[in-house]
Order: C-alpha cells, then sequence, then structure tokens
C-alpha cells in the first residue's frame, strides 16, 4: 500500500588494525501508487431540452487503484450549461463513486459538447484531474404569437355561392 516503510541499514567500517567500527540506520522511503481511475458511461436524461430547463447527468467514477482518492469532485464546463457541481468526497481503492447533477441549460448550445472535469488529491496531496465529455443539445423554444388584427369574422370563400343559386333554382322550379 502506498506509504513510507522504514528500513534499518547495517554498517560496518573497516578502520584499520583491528578496530572494527559498526553503526545502525534508519532510512524512510515513500512507496507511491499510480492513481487509476475509470467511468461508466454518461446517462443525460433529456439529452436535448429548451433553455431554462434542466437536464440529470448520472454516470460512476470507479477507483481501480490501491490509492484513495480526497475531496473528489465533478465540475461542468460548457458556455451554454449552468451549475451541476457535485462533491463526493473521499474513494478508497476498489470503491464506486456514483454522480447524480442536474444542469440548467442557459443558452443555445452551438456544437453541444459538454465537458465532465473530475479532479481529486491522491494520499501525497498532489491534485489530478481527468475529463469526460458528452452530448447536450440545447436549443431556444420558439413560440408563435397568435393573429391579432381584430378581424375576428370569419372569411368567406370567393366564387360562386352554391347555397344561393340552389335556393334561386328551388324557388324558379317552384
Amino acid at each position: 500500500s502506498q506509504k513510507p516503510y522504514v528500513l534499518t541499514v547495517n554498517m560496518k567500517y573497516d578502520a584499520g588494525k583491528n578496530i572494527d567500527l559498526t553503526d545502525e540506520a534508519k532510512v524512510s522511503i515513500p512507496v507511491l501508487q499510480e492513481a487509476r481511475y475509470d467511468t461508466g458511461d454518461i446517462q443525460v436524461m433529456p439529452a436535448s431540452l429548451s433553455v431554462g430547463n434542466q437536464s440529470n447527468v448520472m454516470f460512476s467514477i470507479y477507483n481501480m487503484g490501491k490509492t484513495t482518492f480526497y475531496n473528489l469532485q465533478v465540475k461542468y464546463e460548457a458556455d451554454f450549461i449552468e451549475g451541476g457541481d457535485t462533491f463526493l468526497g473521499t474513494l478508497k481503492p476498489g470503491e464506486t463513486a456514483n454522480v447524480d447533477s442536474m444542469l440548467t441549460a442557459a443558452a443555445p448550445s452551438a456544437n453541444g459538447t459538454v465537458k465532465a472535469i473530475i479532479s481529486f488529491e491522491d494520499e501525497s496531496g498532489s491534485q489530478q484531474s481527468f475529463e469526460r465529455e458528452f452530448a447536450l443539445d440545447v436549443y431556444e423554444e420558439i413560440y408563435m404569437e397568435p393573429d391579432m388584427s381584430g378581424d375576428m369574422m370569419p372569411v368567406e370563400p370567393e366564387g360562386p355561392n352554391v347555397g344561393l343559386i340552389a335556393g334561386i333554382a328551388v324557388g324558379a322550379a317552384a
């Protein structure tokens, strides 16, 4: 496991005629493990939404190494979304963290790509991060304005009035 290990070093010196000197020293050797991680498939529901609405983003983060992740968090980057930052805390080796974030659509998207930036501190305190991308389409809601011309009368069809002609023909026949 990742921690400093103490080794004892026994030393023997040959100092000349019939004089042997010995000494002992303790040496600390830090053992560092490489952080190994992966994520599950990112699910976005809904994957297409209008400005002002929210989308739910869910995925898993796997700690596949032998080092603990401290201050694990997820932030989202795109110029057309807001919010969604999620703090997950500590993730021990072999464990899984589940991310469940709500993103708010702020503007229509041009390319629809969002970056999820996952960052953490390892046991030696150094900051590490990695990215995953997913698609989210944001569009502008279009409202149709009703016709307010004030003309509420039904429009008469142009051409001969069949009802009037039929009435005249029935009257003439009678």
